[in-house]
């Protein structure tokens, strides 16, 4: 460091015996003068061929490093320093790791930066499964099916087109005590229902005001999702609710589901589309709160029994270990089956076949998005496995019942 401020110094002075010197500005810096004052100042060092390869009457401003000398205020303005660079330019390699130095102390806070939006970027993309995400759930129907009985304090019981309505109609006709006279009329319990108690007070169809009136006992009878949309399909190929015939249990699925994508669900032309096919839920994404009970037709003894307790009423749960001879095990892709090929092998399968394997998962997925409502709002774990469901209710379809009632 002595060694370079001397060297500074006479570099200075010999700039001003240049000045001095009519021929200074041909004189090489490093000649004489620069030998004498080396030799006075009893410097040993070799800076000659330094100052001859950089010296000049005027040099441009150059950026001199931190920890450097700077140039004392006498100095002229005109003229400025660079720094030599030692050892095969040592110290303008240290000037480069010093700018690195800075730029790293920037570049970890960057870094970190980087990583905390990455890491926001995966929260806001969960990970799902299939094409869930892309499937928006099928909008609450906007009107309740129910009935209701001002002789019981307006007791209303609700229900849903699909989802053991059958089942249900006949509970509420054996609790008036007019079962008997609904299988004479019509062994389809809802012509009777519709033909004779219609609005009746005692019996007939409940009103939105009855739902949300305060102070009546307010029921509902519901089924898992996974089921009620396998008896959408039989139903589906079976009558004129649906405009397509021998789909199978997916294309059903992606025709409802396509549908929806349109916002044309509740517009389509054809008649009972909508009231079979839609949720069970109404009005809203989660209709629970506007019933005092709601019971999964799955178990729906001991919430019977529970709205009897309540009520003091008599509601009878009718026989739901009716055996179906139509329905049996099949083996293979059954959720890609077209209808008639199960028609062919004169029986249709059980529930669970419709969600093994691959396609049956897929199959799972659509109706977990399309129902989602369903699911939430009535106690069904979305999360539970369709293959497990049991068979006690595949004779629970309303065509099936009806046909036990001739």
């Amino acid at each position: 460091m002595e060694c370079q401020f001397r060297i500074i110094f006479a570099f200075l002075s010999s700039l001003a015996i240049l000045f001095g010197s009519s021929h200074a500005q041909d004189l090489p810096y490093g000649g004489a003068h620069g030998e004498n004052i080396c030799a006075a100042e009893s410097i040993v060092c070799d800076y000659s061929s330094f100052f001859q390869a950089n010296l000049h009457l005027k040099l441009e401003a150059r950026d001199v490093p931190e920890g450097s000398i700077s140039q004392p205020e006498e100095t002229n303005k005109s003229f400025t320093l660079q720094t030599p660079k030692l050892s095969g330019g040592s110290q303008g390699k240290g000037r480069s790791h010093g700018r690195r130095r800075r730029q790293t102390q920037i570049d970890p806070g960057r870094s970190h930066a980087k990583g905390r939006s990455h890491g926001r970027r995966r929260r806001q993309k969960p990970k799902v499964s299939d094409h869930e995400a892309q499937v928006q759930p099928i909008p609450p129907r906007p009107k309740q099916m129910a009935q209701h009985d001002m002789s019981h304090r307006n007791i209303v019981l609700a229900w849903t087109p699909r989802a053991g309505c059958t089942f249900v109609m006949e509970m509420w006709l054996r609790f008036l005590g007019c079962y008997s006279a609904a299988v004479a009329y019509n062994p389809f319990l809802h012509g009777y229902s519709q033909d004779v108690l219609k609005g009746k007070p005692n019996g007939g169809h409940a009103k939105d005001k009855d739902l949300w009136g305060q102070g009546n006992f307010k029921f509902k009878v519901v089924m898992n999702p996974y089921h009620r949309a396998v008896t959408m399909f039989d139903h589906a190929m079976e009558t004129t609710a649906f405009p397509l015939k021998n789909l199978s249990f997916i294309g059903f699925l992606k025709y409802l589901e396509h549908d929806n994508a349109q916002n044309t669900f509740y517009d389509n032309p054809t008649p009972q589309y909508a009231l079979h096919f839609a949720p069970q839920v109404a009005f809203e994404s989660n209709d629970s709160g506007l019933y005092d009970r709601v019971c999964q037709i799955e178990d729906i003894g001991p919430c019977i029994s529970d709205v009897n307790l309540i009520t003091g009423l008599n509601f009878s749960v009718p026989d739901t270990n009716f055996h179906s001879h139509r329905h049996h095990h099949f083996e293979g892709d059954v959720a890609n089956m077209a209808y008639t090929d199960m028609e062919n092998r004169g029986a249709v399968p059980l529930t669970s076949d419709f969600f093994i394997g691959e396609s049956g998962q897929r199959a799972a997925s659509m109706v977990r998005m399309l129902y989602k409502s369903d699911f939430l709002a009535y106690g069904y774990n979305i999360k539970a496995d369709p293959r497990a469901i049991g068979h006690r209710l595949d004779g629970l379809y309303s065509n099936l019942r009806s046909r036990r009632l001739q």
